[in-house]
């Protein structure tokens, strides 16, 4: 026997939820009857937008359960706390009678499924722990072994929009400049041995060890541990003897974990320090997109899938909570990192943090003039597009 699935959403609006009268003056949640083929988290969104006129994401899974709406008429039911991408008013539609926002203590005398009110406790509930969670620091991302560190590789390749061809521009760069290399945020490596397996001689600096030491092995198992030179150091003051590079890189947006102009510039004077004259400066920063900057906000990434290169274990990685300080321009991700046992059980669970300081185009260049680097071109991806709002930031300057 089968039953339709019908995907519903918990939406808080300052800590009252969102619910919708329907016909049978029940009160329910938004969302609707899953299509075939549909992901659970699309039909959520599309039933938010067409039940409220609001764009949501998906947040977590928290019930379900087959519910007898008639008799002998079943549906199985499974609820999922969403939050806000958007600022626009809800909007009743055609489809139901009266949208109400309610207090826990209005639950019980509505009436509506028992389901519903567990799944809207459970998520009350993780609302007011997570307020607590938010005001303490989380283990940052490179903290360590973290499981960030361990499933980096599987979820970062360089196929991703954000880094595609970015080590063929590198190359480039590196060929034009004709001389050592210095990749400042290596991490595991994945610029440094593209540009080492065509022959050019890197220097890598990064804070972590973690991602250093998985670098390292894997520039051994390519036999390119001669052309790759590993250094571990802060970029805003690393001194590496008095060598000056040819190039110096800081790709997918490394210069960004700096969170304020004091450590930016700090780390523009120590890049230039360590490059010859006339050497080029190339970064690569995201261009601010403000609809991922607004209180409520999600990302356009709240969900990731990799591997954990220790143990072979899938792992998810799910943003709970953005915050954001927009006098400092700094956005908090706070994510929560599961790793799976063979029998669906979790063996391992992290919560992290990644702090990034959004930098505006006119910002940058400034910072460049101001730390003695000439600005000779901006792009908006790797192909060489010209400079576009909410794509990525590509910078090449040289030390004047």
């Amino acid at each position: 026997m089968s039953f339709p699935v019908s995907i519903k959403g918990v939406l808080l609006e300052a800590g009252r939820v969102v619910l919708l009268e329907n016909e049978r003056s029940e009160w329910e949640l938004p969302g609707g009857r899953l299509e075939a083929g549909e992901d659970p988290a699309a039909c959520l969104a599309r039933e938010f937008a067409e039940e409220l006129g609001i764009k949501i994401p998906v947040k977590a899974i928290l019930d379900s359960w087959v519910y007898e709406v008639l008799p002998a008429r079943h549906v199985v039911i499974v609820t999922y706390g969403v939050a806000r991408i958007d600022q626009a008013a809800l909007r009743l539609s055609h489809e139901h009678r009266r949208l109400g926002l309610f207090v826990r203590d209005d639950l019980d005398r509505l009436p509506m499924p028992e389901g519903y009110r567990r799944s809207i406790r459970a998520w009350m509930a993780r609302g007011e722990n997570n307020v607590e969670a938010e005001n303490k620091p989380r283990r940052p991302f490179y903290d360590g072994a973290t499981l960030h560190v361990r499933t980096y590789d599987s979820i970062n390749t360089g196929n991703r929009l954000v880094v595609r061809d970015d080590a063929s521009f590198y190359r480039d760069l590196a060929r034009r400049a004709g001389g050592e290399v210095l990749e400042i945020g290596v991490g595991t490596g994945r610029v440094a041995l593209e540009l080492a397996q065509a022959g050019v001689r890197v220097t890598g600096l990064d804070a972590s060890a973690a991602m250093l030491a998985i670098a390292a092995g894997k520039a051994a198992a390519a036999g390119l541990s001669e052309r790759l030179r590993l250094e571990q150091g802060d970029m805003r003051g690393f001194d590496l003897s008095g060598r000056a590079f040819a190039l110096a890189i800081v790709p997918f947006r490394a210069f960004q974990c700096l969170l304020s102009a004091q450590d930016q510039r700090a780390a523009l004077a120590a890049f230039r320090r360590h490059l010859r004259s006339g050497g080029i400066l190339a970064l690569h920063l995201f261009d601010p997109d403000l609809r991922f900057l607004l209180p409520g906000a999600s990302g356009p990434i709240d969900r990731q899938h990799g591997t954990d290169r220790d143990t072979g274990r899938p792992v998810e990685a799910v943003l709970e909570a953005a915050l954001f300080d927009h006098v400092n321009q700094v956005r908090r991700d706070l994510w929560r990192y599961r790793a799976f046992a063979a029998d669906g059980t979790i063996a391992e669970e992290e919560a992290l943090e990644l702090s990034l300081r959004w930098t505006y185009r006119w910002e940058m260049r400034h910072l460049l003039e101001l730390s003695g680097f000439a600005v000779e071109a901006e792009f908006s991806d790797f192909a060489g597009s010209p400079p576009a709002y909410g794509k990525e930031q590509i910078w090449v300057a040289h030390k004047s």
